[in-house]
This record gives C-alpha cells, sequence and structure tokens, in this order.
C-alpha cells in the first residue's frame, strides 16, 4: 500500500483526467444536432391538428355521460327507515313530533318559511 503522501499528490492528476469538463461543442456540431431534431419532428407545435385529437373524445365523453344521465328512470321516492319505523306506530309522540301531516312545500323544503 502506498504512502498517504504518495495519494495526496497522485489525486490531483487522476482528477484532472477523469474528472475534466466536457469540450464545447462547435458550431457545425450543434447546427447537426438541431437539424437532427427537427427532422424527427413530424408537425408543428401547437397546430389545431393536436387540440382536435385531444378536444373530440372529452367532448364525446361528456356528451355520453349526459344522455346516459338523463335516459336514466328516475328514482322513486322513498322514504328513509327511520322514518317507516316512526310512522308503524303514528300515535307515539316522535311520530307526531317529527313527521310532517302532510307532504312539505316548496317553501319548507327549502327552508324559505319563517318559523314563530
Amino acid at each position: 500500500m502506498q504512502p498517504k503522501e504518495d495519494l495526496d499528490q497522485l489525486w490531483p492528476r487522476i482528477a484532472a483526467a477523469f474528472l475534466r469538463p466536457p469540450a464545447r461543442p462547435t458550431p457545425v456540431q450543434t447546427e447537426a444536432f438541431v437539424a437532427k431534431v427537427m427532422a424527427r419532428l413530424d408537425e408543428p407545435a401547437g397546430g389545431g391538428a393536436a387540440l382536435l385529437r385531444w378536444l373530440t373524445p372529452a367532448v364525446s365523453f361528456a356528451l355520453a355521460a349526459s344522455v346516459g344521465f338523463m335516459l336514466l328512470p328516475a328514482a322513486d321516492r322513498s322514504e328513509p327507515a327511520e322514518a317507516l319505523l316512526l310512522m308503524s306506530r303514528p300515535d307515539s309522540g316522535v311520530a307526531r313530533l317529527t313527521a310532517l301531516p302532510g307532504p312539505p312545500s316548496a317553501d319548507e323544503v327549502l327552508a324559505l318559511t319563517l318559523e314563530d
């Protein structure tokens, strides 16, 4: 094994050989790189075809979802289980306090009525 002093003197030479920055490309090399990249591009960026390619499936899906929800049959309004249990004994005090005597009006549903 080599002494530590020898390794300390050897390290700058190793670092200079392996860790040197790459040489800057010449203008000819940069132009050749740009030409190769531009040749691989098929269509210009930001064209209307790119927007149409993504917009068509999105609009189609939105239209299909809208039509599907419009064609769904309306669900019958059902009472919650708690109300049905309370209505099994209409003479109980809890049923009289919680249940309305008839169907609620639009103002009662929207809470637009003023309380006394």
